[in-house]
């Protein structure tokens, strides 16, 4: 991973990077982005051997660069001196097993069922606790089989879908939700050949793995047949980097700045056939209180929040836009060996802001947050589209 030499001098000192990450409020041991960051690579550079407990305490939600004045691409320079660390003092089974979510979300597709049951085992959370060092009060994804391959009804728009490891292997229902609610639209889903975004890997220090996975995909999705067609993605994580840090695996420029500049969030793309076309309304039969959360690699993507703008649409649906941090689960760093409770500390403030609203439902874009803050607050965590397909009437 490069690491930007001028980004270390747009550095000004400012701190509010700091202020803004959720890690240093709940575990003072990491001494914030800032230190860690560019202030510390300075050092790295001049040392052939280093160690730094606190790289480790990065959970990449990427809110110090969203904040950052500067433009110093602070969580880009830890993830690249967590991989050198890593690198050089070896790699762990639990970093082999969180990097890819794709190749055991294959296996879990072979007996679902029986994954899911084995997961609320107690006796095989204590397992994963001893061998990967996996906190066993986390929440875990559940497993659903489904076949992409429906035959969709030919429409005169056509859009293609990178539908993600959540959407591809444990909510397959949003892909329904999706193909259906844009048939009446009169759009058809097309889904190349994909994999998982990488940032997994990206994470996990597999760096090479990632650069591999963006650059397939990225001809994959630029194939003749669809070079030209607009792109949507459901999860604000994989959206963050299939639109940012695939820009440093790009074989081509010109051929990622034609792929980044196709790519649309599925909110933000449904809003504007709402706008333009209004083939359809929205409307409730009851009232329905909503908490909304923003995940942080949607404020990455400087898109605004059309999740929430959709749900305004809706007549009928008290909408309360949370304004709270991080769910604290990140992905995979809640997964991480001792990360598990500083995860809960991080998404108990997200928790207890929805508590005090009351809502019918949790709504956010994010898949890992849905799974944590419905496990913080035991409230029923949705993606923006299961409400608005609800709301839905021809």
């Amino acid at each position: 991973m490069t690491v930007f030499g001028a980004g270390l001098d747009k550095c000004i000192k400012c701190s509010i990077c700091v202020e803004h990450c959720p890690v240093y409020r709940v575990d003072r041991a990491f001494p914030g982005p800032k230190q860690s960051g560019p202030d510390s690579e300075r050092f790295r550079h001049h040392r052939e051997t280093w160690h730094e407990d606190w790289l480790a305490s990065c959970s990449h939600c990427t809110l110090c660069e969203t904040a950052c004045p500067s433009g110093v691409p602070i969580a880009s320079i830890i993830l690249a001196s967590q991989a050198r660390q890593i690198e050089r003092e070896g790699k762990k089974p639990v970093h082999r097993l969180l990097a890819s979510p794709s190749f055991f979300g294959k296996l879990a597709m072979l007996a679902p069922w029986m994954v899911n049951f084995s997961l609320r085992l107690k006796v095989t959370r204590r397992f994963m606790k001893m061998i990967f060092g996996i906190d066993p009060e986390l929440p875990f994804p559940a497993y659903k089989r489904f076949s992409f391959q429906r035959r969709q009804k030919q429409q005169p728009e056509k859009v293609l879908y990178f539908h993600g490891c959540t959407v591809r292997y444990n909510q397959p229902e949003i892909y329904q939700i999706l193909s259906s609610l844009l048939e009446k639209l009169n759009v058809e889903i097309i889904i190349p050949p994909q994999d998982c975004c990488g940032l997994p890997k990206l994470c996990n220090s597999e760096i090479s793995a990632a650069r591999k996975l963006a650059r397939k995909q990225i001809d994959s999705f630029s194939a003749a047949p669809w070079a030209h067609l607009p792109i949507i993605y459901n999860c604000t994580s994989c959206g963050h980097t299939l639109a940012n840090e695939w820009a440093q695996f790009a074989d081509e420029r010109q051929k990622f700045e034609s792929f980044a500049q196709r790519l649309f969030n599925i909110h933000e793309f449904l809003m504007d056939l709402l706008e333009t076309r209004k083939p359809v309304n929205l409307w409730s039969r009851k009232k329905i209180v909503v908490a909304y959360h923003t995940p942080c690699h949607l404020r990455s993507l400087g898109i605004g929040l059309p999740g929430a703008r959709i749900l305004r649409l809706i007549p009928a649906l008290e909408l309360h836009v949370l304004n709270t941090g991080c769910c604290g689960l990140s992905g995979t760093y809640g997964y991480k060996p001792g990360r598990g409770d500083i995860a809960r500390q991080i998404g108990d403030e997200v928790a207890t802001a929805i508590k005090k609203i009351r809502p019918d439902f949790i709504v956010t874009d994010c898949g890992s947050c849905r799974l944590q803050l419905q496990s913080l607050t035991s409230i029923q965590a949705k993606d923006p589209l299961e409400i608005v397909a609800s709301a839905m009437v021809s």
